[in-house]
């Protein structure tokens, strides 16, 4: 999805040195689409978690996402409504009894001189379920930074499936707390907290949602 120039002027042809042309090359792909090849989970999913993504997007540009599952991979049925921000739940969309997942991306641009490009793609999944307290499974994410090693402020991701108090602490690697990154109950939905003045090194991310607890390695290079 990049512009490509739309014409120079050539000062000094050959067949006249004070001649001037311009060479009209086209315009910009506003557009442009990608489909995944076709995921096999290996097994029945017994609950869908999460669409993740990150990538850079400069003003008048989108990223957004379509996605479909089948028990069949001839047969993947039709895509999904199209999402634009990272944290999607593929609970809603997907079916349990799904054992392929597919995405398409769209990356577009109304300006000729901006283009987004995507970094990475994460789906998540449980082929067991967490049961609480005998009701429906609960799924927790902790994605951790969208960017892993990263630099400068780190953004940690994380979803709830269900209301939840959520404690996220950073640890650095000799298990020392480093920040208390967030102490607060949440609604239902996926989340972004970002960390700042984390020196070089290695750390763990630790989540505690209403007893349950997850926890994610990262590396900050600067």
């Amino acid at each position: 999805n990049r512009r490509t120039e739309a014409g120079f002027a050539r000062f000094g042809a050959a067949e006249d040195d004070n001649e001037i042309l311009w060479w009209q090359l086209g315009g910009y792909v506003g557009e442009g689409s990608l489909i995944s090849s076709i995921l096999d989970t290996q097994a029945d999913v017994v609950q869908w978690g999460y669409l993740w993504w990150s990538c850079t997007q400069p003003p008048s540009t989108q990223v957004s996402f379509k996605v479909r599952g089948s028990d069949d991979p001839d047969n993947m049925g039709s895509w999904s409504p199209e999402y634009t921000d990272p944290g999607a739940f593929l609970g809603d969309v997907l079916d349990i009894n799904d054992r392929y997942f597919q995405y398409q991306v769209t990356l577009s641009t109304d300006n000729a001189y901006n283009t987004p490009s995507l970094l990475d793609v994460t789906a998540t999944w449980s082929q067991t379920a967490v049961e609480s307290g005998g009701d429906a499974p609960q799924v927790t994410e902790l994605l951790g930074p969208a960017s892993n090693p990263c630099a400068g402020p780190v953004l940690i991701q994380f979803a709830l499936a269900e209301a939840a108090h959520v404690d996220l602490e950073i640890f650095n690697l000799a298990g020392r707390l480093a920040c208390d990154a967030v102490s607060s109950s949440f609604q239902a939905g996926s989340y972004e907290v970002q960390v700042e003045d984390l020196a070089p090194g290695v750390y763990f991310a630790r989540m505690t949602a209403d007893g349950s607890q997850e926890s994610v390695r990262f590396v900050v290079l600067r």
